[in-house]
């Protein structure tokens, strides 16, 4: 749905292959992030999925610091403090298992994707709708394929779409919390 409203901005972006191969890469790391998280949450909750997408924070630090070879204390003991806060919120006594290392790609893939499109956004300021379109069109095909792979139909798709409370679902997300947030 998001690669249908954002399709315009795609075509502009062929105008610019810097712009486009750098988007593109920026949603491949979406895409892995919700990998991890798909896979994920099958066998792990939701609480121990928040946890491990909060080390991105961790992550994004680290990843800024070795580009920009500052590693400041500061930066450091604020990540400790968050995620150490959201270990108290959301494992609530669980502990971190070996199901859960497909979560492990949410910080990875989503926190690599941030670092990438600050640095995209800063070469292209005037270009975020465009870049904002790679990036989602590029994990909307991956998403396309990932569940082609795994044997989904169009069939599944009219499931979806004949059923109202996940037609509502499907819209709520896809142009609420992602297109428009975005």
């Amino acid at each position: 749905i998001c690669l249908a409203i954002f399709s315009p901005k795609i075509y502009e972006a062929t105008k610019t292959p810097d712009l486009l191969a750098r988007g593109v890469i920026v949603g491949c790391c979406v895409f892995v992030g919700y990998i991890g998280q798909s896979y994920g949450l099958q066998a792990s909750s939701a609480g121990t999925a928040a946890f491990i997408a909060s080390l991105s924070v961790v992550w994004v630090a680290f990843l800024d610091g070795l580009m920009n070879k500052n590693f400041q204390l500061q930066i450091w003991v604020s990540c400790a403090l968050a995620v150490a806060g959201t270990a108290l919120l959301e494992l609530g006594g669980a502990h971190v298992g070996i199901s859960d290392l497909w979560l492990g790609l949410q910080p990875l893939g989503f926190g690599t994707g941030y670092v990438l499109l600050s640095s995209l956004v800063k070469k292209y300021p005037e270009k975020t709708g465009v870049i904002s379109a790679v990036k989602l069109g590029t994990a909307g095909v991956l998403s396309i394929l990932w569940a082609t792979a795994s044997g989904h139909t169009t069939a599944d798709v009219m499931a979806v779409l004949n059923n109202p409370p996940a037609l509502q679902g499907l819209l709520f997300t896809s142009l609420i919390t992602t297109a428009f947030a975005v």
